[in-house]
């Protein structure tokens, strides 16, 4: 039943006729699916196997990184791998699968400070919608607005790495899943290269008698 409706999504998804705010025809240029759930990696990594629109596919599990943690920026990559901005993308031969790993700290991060900041300022977020002429709200996003404001950031700092990082966490008797899709949206957007993102910083090439001497 699952496999049968991520197919059927991705395919509505996919033909769908989308339009920007110029009202221009755009095209799905990036999917991500969940992989978070250890009881779906199966299901999930055959349909982005399989799917007619593989090309377009990739499944990403999000981890938060904290302050006591080295970013992703720091990673090394091997052969194949693409470090992107607080993402990597990398082969689980495993599955078969090219999937995506994210750090949602860092990305819910940019989506709390994308939906807070003014409308006019670049990258900020905003809702459709517009009020009636009586200020009455034609457009109702409560249940959207219930997930945006689901978890909570605590401002974390680390003495030892001297990093400080806002780590994420669930509210009690809340919902996310619109949160986590938003979140999604923007790596997924990163991947495809929108946005002013912070680009990977060069790690400095060692010889091994320098990293022997700072073993010691």
């Amino acid at each position: 039943a699952v496999e049968l409706g991520l197919n059927g999504l991705i395919a509505q998804l996919v033909t769908r006729d989308w339009k920007n705010e110029a009202s221009v025809p755009v095209g799905v240029g990036q999917i991500l699916i969940d992989w978070s759930d250890g009881e779906m990696d199966d299901t999930v990594a055959k349909v982005c196997r399989t799917s007619p629109y593989k090309a377009l596919i990739h499944p990403m599990a999000g981890v938060g990184i904290g302050p006591e943690k080295a970013p992703m920026m720091l990673y090394n990559v091997g052969t194949g791998e693409v470090l992107g901005n607080h993402w990597i993308k990398k082969r689980n031969n495993k599955q078969a699968v090219t999937g995506i790993r994210a750090d949602v700290n860092y990305w819910k991060s940019r989506a709390a400070k994308a939906l807070t900041c003014l409308p006019s300022i670049r990258g900020a977020i905003t809702l459709y919608g517009t009020n009636g002429e009586n200020g009455t709200r034609l457009t109702d996003h409560r249940m959207i607005g219930d997930h945006y404001a689901s978890e909570k950031g605590t401002r974390l700092t680390n003495e030892d790495r001297k990093r400080t990082v806002t780590v994420f966490s669930l509210k009690p008797n809340r919902e996310n899943h619109y949160w986590d899709n938003l979140v999604g949206c923007m790596v997924a957007a990163s991947i495809k290269g929108c946005g002013n993102d912070e680009k990977a910083k060069p790690r400095e090439r060692k010889s091994l008698s320098q990293l022997a001497s700072e073993a010691k």
